[in-house]
């Protein structure tokens, strides 16, 4: 199982995420799940280093994926996150045996 946790600052306001686990819904490198949660997670990283200039602290690895924000979250960055729960709602509603989201204060 994919678990997947929100990193919420004392405002309530999105700072950053930790995804552990695999899906084991098909072999490596065939499984859809991994992948879309994957190249969702990678791709809202990237928009906030790249689009918005923030920097992100934290650990990539196979299997693992944590990132947050170096410096506070603002208004840009929560649509962006918001984007990203979107999506991995959508995923996690698909595959419920497979991934689970939970929120936790950072």
């Amino acid at each position: 199982m994919i678990k997947v946790g929100i990193y919420k600052d004392s405002n309530g306001l999105v700072n950053g995420c930790k995804i552990v686990g695999h899906a084991r819904y098909a072999e490596s490198g065939q499984d859809i799940v991994c992948s879309a949660i994957s190249i969702l997670t990678y791709t809202i990283a990237s928009a906030i280093q790249r689009l918005l200039n923030f920097q992100l602290d934290g650990d990539m690895s196979d299997g693992r994926m944590e990132f947050f924000l170096a410096d506070a979250a603002n208004d840009q960055t929560q649509l962006l996150f918001e984007t990203m729960l979107i999506g991995l709602s959508e995923i996690a509603q698909q595959y419920p045996k497979k991934v689970r989201i939970y929120e936790e204060r950072r």
